[in-house]
C-alpha cells in the first residue's frame, strides 16, 4: 500500500517540482540564447533559403518590371537576410502603389503583394494626370489600361507632383464625392465628361453626349446627384434629354432646365 503523504509533504513535493521546472526552463533559455547566434548564422548563410522565385500579387496597372526596377537584386539572396520593411517602403514609393506587403514562402519563394491606388478622375493642368479619391497624383507615363474617367479642369497653379497629394481643398473635397457617385450611381457618373469651376468658384459639370452644362454651386452633394438622376430617368422617358442645354441644381429641391430652341426644318418645301 502507498503511504499517504501529509499536506505539508505534498506542498514540499509541489515546491520541489516547481523549482526543478524553473531550473530546467532557465537552462533551456540560457542554452537558446547561447545557440541563437549560431543557429541564425547557419540559417542566414544556408543556400537552402536562397530566393529562386518572386511572385507578384495585385498587379493591374503597375507592371512587374516597374517594381523590380525599384528593388535590389533579390534572386539568389538568402531571404532571411532581407529587411522586408525597407523593401516594402521602396515598393510603396511607386505613385500607383497604395501599400505593399512582402512575405517569405519558405524555402525559396518571396511574395510581393501590393494594393494599387484606384483612380477616380483625370486632372488637367500642365498635362493630363490621374488622381485617386485622396487627391494623390498618379502619372500617366506608362500604359495603365483604359482610363475612362471624368476630366477635372484644375484652375491655374503649380504642376502636380506624382505620388503627392494636391493641396487645393476644393479639389481634395470633390474627388471622394466623384468616387461615391461612381459606386452608388455609376450610370450618372458615366455621363459626366468634365468638371470645372467658374470665376465665382462654382462647380460646373459637362454631361451627356451633347455636353450639357450642369450647375452645382459651391459644393457637389449626393442629394443633388440623386435629384438629377431622378429627373433624367423621368424626363428621358417623356421628352428626352438630347436638347437640354443647361441644368441648374443650385436651388434646394429644384431642377431648373433650359432646353435648346426648336430648330426650323429647312428642308420643308413651301406650299404651292
Amino acid at each position: 500500500m502507498h503511504k499517504r503523504l501529509s499536506p505539508q509533504a505534498r506542498r514540499r513535493r509541489k515546491l520541489l517540482r516547481l523549482i526543478a521546472s524553473l531550473t530546467l526552463l532557465s537552462l533551456l533559455i540560457a542554452g537558446g540564447l547561447i545557440a541563437y547566434p549560431h543557429v541564425r548564422n547557419a540559417i542566414c548563410t544556408s543556400p537552402y533559403f536562397n530566393i529562386s522565385e518572386i511572385t507578384y500579387v495585385g498587379l493591374d496597372r503597375v507592371s512587374r518590371q516597374e517594381l523590380s526596377d525599384r528593388l535590389p537584386r533579390l534572386t539568389g539572396v538568402n531571404s532571411f537576410t532581407l529587411d522586408l520593411e525597407q523593401l516594402e517602403a521602396q515598393v510603396e514609393c511607386h505613385p500607383w502603389v497604395a501599400d505593399a506587403q512582402l512575405r517569405r514562402q519558405l524555402p525559396r519563394e518571396l511574395i510581393i503583394e501590393i494594393r494599387e491606388r484606384e483612380p477616380v478622375a483625370l486632372l488637367s493642368r500642365s498635362g493630363l494626370w490621374a488622381a485617386d479619391a485622396s487627391g494623390v497624383i498618379l502619372p500617366l507615363d506608362a500604359p495603365r489600361g483604359e482610363l475612362n474617367y471624368p476630366v477635372v479642369n484644375l484652375p491655374p497653379g503649380p504642376t502636380p507632383s506624382p505620388g503627392l497629394a494636391l493641396a487645393e481643398t476644393s479639389i481634395v473635397e470633390l474627388l471622394p464625392k466623384l468616387r461615391a457617385l461612381q459606386r452608388r450611381l455609376p450610370q450618372l457618373w458615366e455621363m459626366i465628361s468634365e468638371v470645372s469651376w467658374d470665376a465665382k468658384g462654382q462647380i460646373e459639370l459637362l454631361a451627356f453626349d451633347n455636353a450639357a452644362k450642369v450647375l452645382l454651386g459651391k459644393d457637389m452633394t449626393f442629394q443633388q446627384m440623386l435629384g438629377l438622376y431622378a429627373f433624367l430617368l423621368h424626363e428621358g422617358q417623356r421628352k428626352g434629354i438630347s436638347d437640354i442645354e443647361c441644368i441648374d441644381l443650385r436651388f434646394w429641391g429644384q431642377v431648373v432646365v433650359k432646353r435648346l430652341p426648336a430648330e426650323t426644318d429647312s428642308t420643308r418645301t413651301r406650299a404651292a
